[in-house]
């Protein structure tokens, strides 16, 4: 299979998007935190100590919200080869891409995991190098063709496996009397 693509910023985003540090979550978290001790304490009573909870808040939740952000496009334009125009040959034996900065071959077992999301194919090589392929360059059979070119080297990981058996759970009839149990 051969295919043309090339990448876009929002590529970049949306497999940033995919893989979130601890430290997006713990911001997260310990900004919701004080935004809701903030309210609490003005509703019961209010303290000169709301306003120490409310700017906590904003600086945690300033980093997911606004530097985050900006730190991925930043980091987007120190990766010039990302955006280069890439031609794509997938086979039983791995990828080979080329494009104007050089050329790579990977044999399959170069990737430690695949994932797919809705607009991307991500190959991941260890953790922070990836490769990403956009579906917008396989016609619909193509799709199909290079899905199933990833499960013949790729087994489904344990996460993937407990979303297709919560998802198959939903679709399951529920025995009448016990619905609880479900």
């Amino acid at each position: 299979m051969e295919i043309d693509y090339q990448c876009t910023l929002s590529d970049f985003l949306e497999v940033a998007r995919q893989k979130k540090s601890f430290l997006y979550y713990f911001y997260w978290v310990v900004g919701v935190f004080f935004r809701f001790t903030g309210f609490l304490s003005l509703i019961t009573g209010g303290s000169s100590q709301d306003v120490r909870m409310f700017v906590i808040a904003g600086v945690a939740l300033a980093w997911p919200l606004i530097v985050r952000p900006i730190s991925l496009r930043r980091q987007f334009r120190t990766i010039p080869n990302f955006v280069l125009r890439q031609r794509l040959f997938a086979g039983e034996e791995g990828l080979r891409t080329t494009n104007d900065a050089g050329r790579s071959e990977n044999n399959w077992s170069a990737y430690t995991e695949v994932q797919e999301t809705k607009n991307l194919f991500v190959l991941y090589m260890g953790q922070g190098m990836f490769e990403v392929i956009p579906k917008r360059a396989f016609s619909p059979s193509e799709v199909d063709q290079f899905r199933e070119l990833l499960a013949r080297h790729f087994r489904v990981s344990s996460s993937s496996l407990t979303c297709l058996i919560i998802s198959l759970s939903f679709r399951l009839p529920q025995p009448s009397g016990i619905p609880w149990l479900w």
